[in-house]
């Protein structure tokens, strides 16, 4: 091992030293499942956040992507959720969403899970074929609400994609999970 690598002074090639081979949790090349320096997979871990969990902290301007997803059979609203996407996120996730920044925004059919919600397996995979970069992670909150004046209530999934070296899914539990970054956590 050379002495700068001893001493911390690696030279990177994306996640990996060129010459003691260590890696890093960061700058992978995700040209397929796996990184094709150092081999770490980007499959998704799935938090289910609890009620208690410590909120997480984001840059706003890493988001890439909002959502709506409405399960096949409720088709006939996707175009009345279409333009509320900005202010369900808001409403699920206030402090993020008071800051500026650009993001897509799209809506979503998905297949229904067990629960009756969009299955998130399918959300993935949605985002996916629309260009949804490997190293992103994923927040989704699930919400139930009526789309026809109060008759029914529908089961749907609204949220966000932002890039990150560590791809993940956070079933959010509650307000203000995800916070701006430069937020202190209390």
């Amino acid at each position: 091992m050379k002495i700068k690598c001893i001493l911390g002074f690696h030279t990177w090639k994306g996640c990996k030293c060129t010459n003691c081979h260590k890696t890093r949790n960061e700058q992978h090349d995700w040209k397929s499942g796996n990184c094709l320096n150092c081999g770490k997979s980007n499959k998704r871990e799935v938090i289910k956040g609890n009620i208690n969990d410590r909120p997480i902290a984001i840059d706003p301007k890493s988001i890439t992507y909002a959502f709506v997803v409405l399960c096949h059979e409720d088709n006939r609203y996707s175009d009345k959720l279409f333009g509320s996407i900005a202010d369900f996120n808001r409403l699920n996730q206030p402090k993020l969403w008071n800051t500026h920044f650009n993001v897509k925004f799209i809506s979503l059919l998905a297949e229904k899970g067990d629960s009756g919600y969009p299955s998130a397996d399918s959300t993935i995979i949605a985002l996916e074929h629309l260009g949804m970069e490997p190293h992103s992670s994923i927040v989704i909150n699930i919400m139930l609400i009526s789309l026809d004046g109060g008759k029914t209530e529908t089961k749907i999934q609204n949220g966000f994609v932002f890039r990150d070296d560590n791809p993940r899914v956070f079933i959010v539990p509650r307000k203000d999970f995800i916070i701006p970054k430069e937020e202190k956590m209390q």
